[in-house]
């Protein structure tokens, strides 16, 4: 155990410890990977695609409707402003490369672009 104490101390003196970042393959004091981690890390890599799925609903409604009333494009262009910071993070912050964060926040500048036309073309 005192290892291991010795070894955060050790990564955090010389930068290479992140308290912030969880890795979700790190193992726990008993030197096992953490089931509710792992666990864990395997339900946002769902959520982080299908939390999408509320994008693409106004989008299809947009389009399929024409009709853009009560959508805000200013509110939009935040919001891939907001995914394009969360992509610079993901890749070039994170120790490790974390594409599910990077992939949901692609789709949803790609699903706010398509947005803020619909609301310009409608």
């Amino acid at each position: 155990m005192s290892t291991l104490i010795e070894e955060i101390k050790s990564k955090h003196q010389t930068g290479e410890y992140n308290f912030w970042y969880v890795d979700p393959y790190s193992l726990d004091l008993h030197g096992k990977p953490s089931k509710f981690k792992m666990g864990y890390a395997k339900f946002m890599n769902f959520w982080a695609i299908f939390g999408e799925v509320f994008l693409l609903i106004q989008v299809i409604h947009i389009f399929t409707y024409q009709d853009s009333t009560g959508v805000s494009a200013p509110a939009f262009f935040v919001y891939a402003f907001a995914s394009i910071v969360w992509i610079i993070y993901a890749r070039f912050v994170l120790s490790r490369k974390n594409m599910p964060l990077i992939v949901s926040n692609v789709l949803d500048v790609l699903l706010s672009i398509l947005v803020i036309v619909g609301v310009f073309v409608f």
